[in-house]
């Protein structure tokens, strides 16, 4: 089995196996880069060696995938900003590593991990690791030179003697400007999921520190990447449906806490839940020659959609109809069934819509108080077993006290919604007037 052959064949358990790490790896594209030590990504691509992936188990591929997803799920292409790019490669392994291995991956072996960074953020484990550096400098002035600071190989590649001097970044931890233009992306890279080959160039210092991890994203927006990332990260949770440790949720949600427009929230919600689809009756035969069978992922076919409104009295018509046509145009983009449910305290009607009928014209019944557990009875009492539920509701009511098998998104209108829901994520709705 090639390095690619191997790569691929992990991201496709990565993707049957752990949804969250499955459907963003399939967002970074896969290069051969033999003139780097290890792998690393930019956000866009992921880079590997070759002769280091030959040498990984099944088991240590995953692991190596779910580390370089990690980097830009937890945003530490912009994070970086001016710090010294190699000791916050150090230190955001420290952070993924810990949570990987809690998460039961297995990593490639000599990963940087250490207790007394248990629990810690990049940035304080960036701070930690400075500290660390002045205070050796200053005890090689009085005794020569040291060991240098304790440390080991990380998935990333990298050892102890490559860690670098504290004069790499100035007093504060800071290390030189780095230029904005080089950590930008406009567009998706149109070779994501298409694995290719490319030659290092001289100029393009891929693997400059020795760790591999998080390089510059391309030139391009830097805005528009850094969205992108947190607008997906935020759907894959959701998909993940519950399989995801709750420390590892947090952290994830705490690093893509800014504000994105819900059309965008709810687009990735749909699109990663098509990316969870897959179908084994219909095999990817691109493989077949190669002794394994991958599914088949049906981009553009959905299960039955069920869309629930909320009738109490909370949502008013403008709200809607822009919400219907939001959504209309979402699921255009795909073959699937539209089952609108009514519910206030019970479900009151229903409208089905297949892709043809869209945009959805909606004819609201009911009034009165909130229930939301009605809607999960009809569900199961109806035999469906939908792509996802999306529900438009002012969150006041009463929850089910089971998770379903499927993901579900909550849209309100509620401005500042400080509650809890039980499970699935949450989407605040903003009306154009």
């Amino acid at each position: 089995m090639t390095p690619l052959e191997k790569l691929t064949k992990a991201r496709s358990k990565l993707v049957l196996d752990h949804h969250f790490f499955g459907a963003l790896s399939m967002r970074l594209g896969l290069h051969e880069r033999p003139g780097i030590g290890t792998a690393a990504t930019d956000g866009v691509k992921l880079f590997y060696n070759p002769s280091f992936v030959e040498e990984l188990s099944g088991a240590e591929a995953e692991g190596l995938l779910a580390h370089e997803v990690m980097h830009p799920a937890l945003g530490h292409h912009w994070r970086m900003e001016g710090r010294n790019p190699m000791i916050w490669n150090i230190a955001a392994d420290y952070a993924i590593n810990e949570n990987l291995t809690n998460a039961g991956f297995t990593l490639p072996k000599g990963g940087l991990l250490d207790p007394k960074y248990f629990g810690k953020g990049t940035e304080e484990i960036y701070n930690l690791l400075m500290e660390e550096m002045k205070e050796q400098k200053e005890k090689e002035k009085g005794d020569g030179e040291g060991d240098g600071m304790p440390g080991q190989p990380g998935p990333s590649g990298g050892t102890s003697e490559n860690k670098p001097d504290a004069d790499q970044g100035d007093e504060e931890g800071k290390g030189d400007e780095v230029d904005d233009s080089k950590k930008e992306e406009s567009k998706k890279d149109s070779s994501k999921g298409s694995p290719k080959k490319e030659e290092l160039k001289e100029e393009e210092p891929i693997d400059p520190n020795g760790y591999g991890g998080v390089l510059p994203a391309p030139k391009g927006s830097e805005k528009e990447a850094k969205a992108e990332w947190q607008s997906a990260v935020k759907a894959a949770i959701t998909s993940s449906k519950g399989d995801m440790p709750g420390n590892l949720k947090r952290l994830l949600e705490e690093a893509n806490d800014e504000k994105i427009a819900w059309q965008v929230l709810l687009r990735d919600f749909v699109e990663m839940t098509a990316r969870n689809d897959y179908n084994w009756m219909r095999p990817n035969t691109r493989h077949l020659g190669r002794g394994f069978i991958l599914p088949s992922l049906l981009s553009e076919e959905l299960n039955d959609v069920v869309i629930a409104v909320d009738t109490s009295g909370s949502i008013d018509t403008v709200m809607l109809n822009q919400f219907a046509n939001e959504a209309s145009a979402v699921l255009g983009a795909y073959q699937t069934t539209v089952r609108v449910v009514y519910c206030d305290t019970e479900v009151r009607g229903e409208q089905t819509f297949t892709s043809e009928d869209l945009p959805m014209q909606m004819e609201p019944i009911g009034g009165g108080g909130t229930k939301f557990e009605p809607v999960f009875k009809w569900i199961e009492h109806e035999g469906i077993m939908p792509s996802c539920l999306i529900y438009f509701t002012d969150l006041y009511g009463t929850f089910p006290s089971t998770e379903p098998d499927y993901p579900v998104m909550w849209i309100t209108e509620t401005k500042g919604y400080d509650g809890k829901v039980p499970f699935g994520s949450v989407i605040e709705f903003e009306i154009e007037r």
